[in-house]
């Protein structure tokens, strides 16, 4: 080679160089002007034209994928439908890199951006940030349904279901929870128990779920069968089906009435205010074990609320008897006392009524009747504590609007009992409760 030849050569590469810095060293809004904006402007490209510039522009320059594209959603001279055709494009083509079809969803339409999601791999994080750009409720519930689905079909071994939790509590920050969302949010938590039950010979830790949905919700939307069917998925065909529903059951029944037990013994309160009310369609034999695990975690069970308990469950009434013991409650108190209790009760609105109702169903009103006045404030206030801190948790855990709705009947109930006690101890006649003679001259009926 002579000494022209490397010269030249030397010149070409120096040049090259040069060429390629320069280029380099164009920002976003210089690139969009030149590669997408100016072609449009001279010439009458179609949608498809450019939408290819669009993703060539961003292939070639990785580094400033969120730039460009917001260079390009803020021009007047690139249309939406562009930014839209080249989403979906980029989505599925095999020679594009996802960020590009990621990056492309900030600023595209909703269903190109639910495109995206089902189409491409990314983080919970990610999933949250682009779920929260779509508009259309619809759309949006879809996505969130998505995101559910995404993780259900990565959930595959014991070691998947250490990140399970923070995964769903991050999608639940955001997610508006609907039917649908739910269903998908349901089985993937009993994938999560399935795959526990199946690798661990019949163990189950439930404690990390719980901590996401209450166990009376899970057990309402039928968890066991739930998780039966994800067991059954994850058989081989040769492999002999070990599941028992039963006991599974029975799990779930006992540590919701550990829990709702140590909340009653840790407020000093009847069990029969923190047993739920609701538990699904339970058979008789189920309510009965359900029923022996609380008389297991409370010796001192009565028989009464036992009973009472277990009408609850079964969405049993008994409003005749419930009226019958009230009125002759009445009638063995003096004639002007009974008369100052009809008159209290005929002023409460149709909503206190109801409150008053739940509060002798749940057994409020017969604890209170056994305690002395002096007591009873304090009762009172330590229960009011108690629905408060609940009615935070519920928000923490972004539980549905009918249990917020229920959790502000229960601090209802408490106002309620408040009032009769504030008439009764206004009162200067004396008497005592038919039903539980104490020490004071006042007591609640």
């Amino acid at each position: 080679m002579g000494i022209k030849d490397l010269g030249r050569n030397f010149q070409e590469k120096f040049l090259g160089n040069k060429e390629k810095t320069e280029v380099e060293e164009k920002g976003p809004e210089e690139l969009v002007q030149e590669e997408v904006i100016d072609p449009i402007q001279n010439k009458d490209l179609t949608i498809q034209q450019q939408a290819d510039r669009i993703i060539k522009i961003l292939e070639e320059n990785p580094e400033y994928l969120s730039e460009i594209v917001e260079k390009v959603a803020e021009s007047d001279a690139i249309s939406q439908e562009a930014v839209d055709r080249a989403t979906i494009d980029a989505t599925d083509s095999s020679e594009v890199s996802d960020d590009v079809a990621k990056a492309l969803a900030e600023q595209a339409s909703d269903k190109p951006t639910l495109h995206v999601l089902k189409e491409t791999t990314m983080s919970v994080s990610q999933r949250v940030k682009l779920n929260a750009t779509i508009d259309d409720e619809k759309t949006k519930e879809e996505a969130d349904c998505t995101t559910f689905r995404k993780i259900y079909n990565n959930l595959k071994t014991l070691e998947d279901l250490k990140v399970l939790p923070e995964k769903l509590e991050i999608a639940l920050g955001e997610v508006q929870r609907t039917e649908r969302t739910d269903n998908e949010l349901y089985k993937l938590i009993a994938k999560n128990f399935a795959i526990m039950y199946h690798e661990l010979n019949g163990a189950m830790n439930i404690y990390p779920m719980e901590k996401i949905i209450p166990l009376d919700e899970m057990m309402k939307e039928k968890m066991p069968q739930r998780i039966e069917e994800e067991y059954t998925d994850l058989l081989d065909d040769d492999e002999e089906n070990k599941f028992d529903i039963e006991s599974v059951t029975n799990t779930f029944l006992d540590r919701i009435a550990k829990e709702v037990s140590a909340e009653a013994n840790r407020m000093g309160s009847s069990i029969e205010l923190f047993a739920p009310t609701d538990l699904g369609e339970l058979s008789e034999k189920e309510i009965e074990k359900y029923l022996d695990c609380l008389n297991k975690y409370n010796p001192c069970l009565t028989a009464l609320a036992r009973g009472n308990i277990k009408d609850r469950l079964q969405r049993r009434e008994h409003d005749e008897y419930k009226v019958e013991q009230f009125i002759e409650g009445i009638r063995e108190l003096p004639e002007s006392q009974g008369k100052r209790y009809l008159s209290i009760l005929a002023q409460l609105s149709p909503k206190e009524m109801d409150t008053v109702v739940q509060c002798i169903e749940s057994g409020l009103v017969d604890s209170l009747s056994k305690k002395r006045a002096k007591e009873r404030t304090k009762y009172l206030e330590i229960i009011n504590k108690s629905v408060t801190r609940r009615e935070n948790n519920k928000s923490e855990s972004k539980r549905k609007e009918g249990e917020d709705i229920k959790g502000s009947e229960e601090t209802t109930t408490v106002d309620s009992e408040e009032k009769l006690q504030g008439s009764e101890n206004n009162s200067q006649t004396q008497g005592q409760n038919p039903t539980s003679p104490g020490e004071d001259d006042e007591y609640m009926l």
